[in-house]
């Protein structure tokens, strides 16, 4: 099955089986970017929790279930940041939908996880594998924020290499820009709920592997529907040194700031309180109490 819309220039190629992505598209002929993808998503659910030696909590006793089954048709839906689907899925025995987007200010396409609430499951974490085969090439890497310099060939990615992400302590924005002759990939491990961990490595020389350990966990009994974002792509973008400003662009539209730009917006709340307040008062020494 393939989702496709007149506002972008990708393309989304599922499995017809399980609602899994197949492939991403941008372009047609020797100027288009084809990636063929295979998605692994793992869930760890139920079992019990206890407190780790090293603090924090581990979980055991729990249940590992990957099979992904499509049990309806993709739904379509329209926002005012862009078009998608969500396609309604039993992930063992989670019933969730694996959402699509094509987005029209930030990465072109996105993809998430939206865990119905109101059901008897407890995830402890989910785990997901993204196998990309790129186009024929001489790919080389650029991510920064991390320990690789730049413009690394992917083939020298032999062992996983972890990437710090975003919110994390170093600092990292976690985008992965790929680029071979004219072709560039963006790949953006994008999660707003919690930090989780991600490592890449070269599985051939037109072949890489993506691991997102999302460290993400709920109680399904006890919400609504929770939605978890695990990536963004975009196969139509400009060579590294171009696309900074580009992805820069991208973070301020999806809210991300600076903890400058967070203590200025703060400072300027308190300032607005502070003339309310100070309004506040003069009304009340004037008598002007009806007015308040």
């Amino acid at each position: 099955m393939k989702l496709n819309h007149l506002e972008s220039t990708h393309s989304i190629v599922l499995d017809d089986l399980s609602g899994r992505i197949t492939a991403l598209e941008c372009g047609a002929g020797a100027s288009g970017v084809n990636l063929g993808i295979s998605c692994d998503v793992n869930l760890e659910i139920d079992g019990k929790e206890r407190r780790a030696p090293n603090g924090g909590l581990e979980h055991f006793d729990f249940q590992s279930v990957s099979e992904v089954v499509q049990s309806g048709d993709a739904q379509f839906f329209q926002s005012p940041t862009g078009i998608g689907w969500q396609v309604p899925v039993n992930i063992g025995e989670v019933k969730a939908f694996l959402v699509y987007k094509l987005d029209r200010y930030s990465a072109a396409f996105a993809f998430s996880i939206k865990f119905l609430g109101r059901q008897k499951s407890v995830i402890r974490d989910a785990e997901l594998f993204f196998k990309i085969a790129l186009p024929t090439g001489m790919w080389t890497a650029n991510i920064p924020g991390n320990g690789l310099r730049k413009q690394v060939p992917i083939e020298l990615l032999d062992k996983e290499v972890g990437i710090s992400a975003v919110g994390e302590l170093r600092g990292s924005s976690s985008v992965i820009h790929l680029s071979s002759g004219t072709k560039n990939v963006v790949i953006w491990p994008c999660n707003q709920v919690e930090i989780p961990e991600i490592g890449i490595m070269c599985l051939d020389k037109n072949q890489i592997q993506l691991r997102i350990e999302t460290n993400f966990s709920s109680d399904l009994s006890v919400l609504h529907d929770i939605e978890l974002e695990v990536l963004k792509m975009d196969l139509s973008i400009p060579h590294y040194e171009a696309f900074v400003p580009v992805f820069q662009g991208w973070m301020r539209r999806d809210g991300f700031v600076s903890p400058n730009t967070y203590k200025v917006v703060k400072f300027q709340f308190y300032l607005q309180l502070l003339y309310l307040f100070d309004l506040l008062i003069t009304a009340r020494i004037l008598g002007f109490k009806n007015t308040i």
